[in-house]
């Protein structure tokens, strides 16, 4: 599991929330783009270290170059079957992907409500 090795204790949250919420592998932007803003967004200098840190412990993946035309991205190895598979995968690919996420979706959903009505069984419709 990553959560040990993700950011800061203030941060720790906030990061892993957005890699386990995510649809496809992020940029730091993209990151500091999906932070909540109830919190405080670390700098950029900070969320490259703990970024850095995060691929060094294997608690994230990472690929890319890290300049303009080729970013770093980052993301959950347990996400990549729930990650986008690219502008140029077959249809069949991309309704997979889409069937994957719907059902996680109503799985989340189920959870919540579930969670909010003192149980963690998923209730009936």
């Amino acid at each position: 599991m990553c959560r040990p090795a993700l950011g800061q204790p203030t941060s720790r949250g906030s990061l892993h929330d957005i890699f386990t919420t995510a649809y496809r592998k992020l940029t730091q932007q993209e990151i500091l783009e999906w932070w909540p803003s109830e919190e405080e967004k670390p700098d950029r200098k900070t969320l490259a270290r703990w970024l850095a840190r995060a691929v060094q412990q294997k608690a994230i993946c990472s690929e890319g170059a890290g300049h303009r035309g080729n970013p770093t991205r980052y993301w959950l190895a347990e996400r990549e079957p729930l990650l986008f598979p690219g502008d140029g995968a077959a249809q069949a690919a991309i309704d997979a992907w889409k069937a994957k996420c719907e059902a996680e979706t109503r799985e989340r959903l189920l959870g919540a409500l579930g969670k909010m009505a003192g149980t963690d069984s998923n209730p009936s419709c």
